[in-house]
């Protein structure tokens, strides 16, 4: 029954990309498959970030964008800073702790490769500040 229901789920999934697979170890008993694949495969992703709770994934992009994915789900809850005008990759992304002072919460910082760092609010995805 469970080989059964692997296989049904198995049929939904995306093909990964050519240049990455998994390749398990032939002489395992066990199977290991992709549950699901984030983004898309013809952006480059320079750096990724589970928020405090485990429920998101943040991810820089090639393009400038931060890309924000439910776990759970497998589907993009979020997408920030898609109208920047001249796309530098976003290089790396911090999700503010729980314990900081203030009361906004779900904010990621993040820099960029001309220098910009920037504060963004996730689930608004208004930019909070730059520097």
């Amino acid at each position: 029954m469970l080989d059964e229901m692997q296989n049904e789920n198995e049929e939904d999934l995306p093909e990964l990309s050519p240049h990455f697979a998994i390749q398990p170890n032939p002489k395992s008993d066990l199977k290991v498959s992709a549950k699901y694949v984030l983004g898309d495969v013809n952006v480059p992703t320079f750096c990724v970030r589970f928020d405090w709770h485990d429920k998101y994934i943040a991810a820089g992009c090639g393009d400038g964008t931060i890309r924000i994915f439910n776990v759970f789900t497998g589907k993009q809850s979020y997408l920030l800073n898609q109208d920047m005008e001249d796309a530098m990759p976003t290089q790396m992304i911090r999700w503010r702790p729980l314990s900081a002072p203030g009361v906004t919460k779900n904010v990621i910082l993040a820099t960029n490769c001309n220098g910009v760092i920037q504060h963004w609010h996730t689930t608004s995805g208004r930019l909070l500040n730059e520097i």
